[in-house]
């Protein structure tokens, strides 16, 4: 290993995530103050610390060790990812992703009944949940929003299943941390949103009436009416009744995605570190958006 180097890739991560140094150590649990020398290449690493610094930094162990990203590895280590129909626990079958032979929701459920996550253990088996790529929530916003953070180019938990009782974003939701180069995908970590820490008002101030994220077109065309409302106002009440996708797919942009990026609302489950070829995976989103734009049937 070479601090200096791998100093350099911890400032240069920290700065493309957005945070302070502040706000890495906090996540990671460390001092700023050894954050500052592992940065500057004057402190020795220990594996324990790297390790902590993986998640918030969105990097590899193995990453952090060589002091770069990686953008090739070696055929032997990179794992098969497609798409196929799957019997359920259930009468029907459901689309789900089969890594190196093996459906997600059986390494799901493999994982909780190991143990990995206590507060799903009341759910009985995982194995029919319900894929969030196929289109098939209840709300045409929540699919958009969901097709959106898979061909983002940022490192990002993006839902990948959910309850199949709800069919939405608000009982069980299983994420994948998903980060991608131009040659590999990784999906480093799978981990259940908690709801606990949701704010309701929140988020309804981050739909319509959200001004900081308005564009020039938004200023022109509900600068004079809607903008102008009150929270929970008749007229407000009125609009998102008439204009409920637009008003949903706003707040999980501005509310539910910076929601599900921060750790603090993850319970992580596995960290299996797949690593896919990019040419694969992507074969396998082209499979999912198949589906999805049937609306879940193909």
């Amino acid at each position: 290993m070479n601090p200096v180097k791998t100093g350099a890739l911890i400032r240069e991560q920290r700065i493309e995530n957005h945070l302070t140094e502040q706000e890495l150590a906090e996540k990671a649990g460390i001092s700023v103050e050894l954050l500052e020398s592992y940065e500057q290449g004057t402190a020795l690493f220990r594996a324990s610390v790297l390790k902590r610094l993986t998640g918030p930094l969105g990097l590899s162990l193995m990453e952090m060790m060589y002091g770069k990203r990686l953008t090739a590895v070696r055929s032997s280590h990179l794992n098969t990812v497609r798409m196929d129909l799957i019997q359920t626990a259930y009468d029907y079958k459901e689309y789900y992703w089969i890594i190196d032979g093996k459906a997600i929701v059986t390494y799901l459920d493999e994982w909780v009944r190991a143990g990995s996550c206590p507060d799903l253990e009341p759910f009985g088996s995982l194995t029919g949940l319900l894929p969030a790529w196929t289109g098939e929530l209840i709300w045409k916003a929540d699919n958009r929003f969901i097709w959106e953070m898979i061909d983002s180019p940022e490192t990002l938990n993006v839902p990948i299943l959910v309850c199949e009782d709800d069919c939405d974003l608000s009982c069980i939701v299983i994420l994948a941390r998903i980060r991608k180069t131009e040659n590999l995908v990784f999906w480093e970590k799978l981990g259940r949103l908690t709801h606990e820490n949701e704010d309701f008002n929140l988020e309804k101030r981050s739909g319509i009436l959200c001004l900081e994220a308005y564009t020039d077109e938004d200023w022109e065309q509900y600068g004079d009416n809607i903008a102008c409302e009150p929270c929970d106002s008749a007229e407000y009440r009125q609009w998102i009744s008439s204009h409920w996708d637009e008003e949903l797919i706003r707040r999980r942009r501005n509310y539910t995605k910076p929601y599900m990026q921060n750790e603090a609302h993850i319970q992580w489950i596995a960290e299996p570190g797949w690593c896919f070829e990019r040419a694969a995976y992507d074969r396998m989103v082209a499979a999912f958006r198949d589906v999805y734009k049937a609306g879940g049937k193909r």
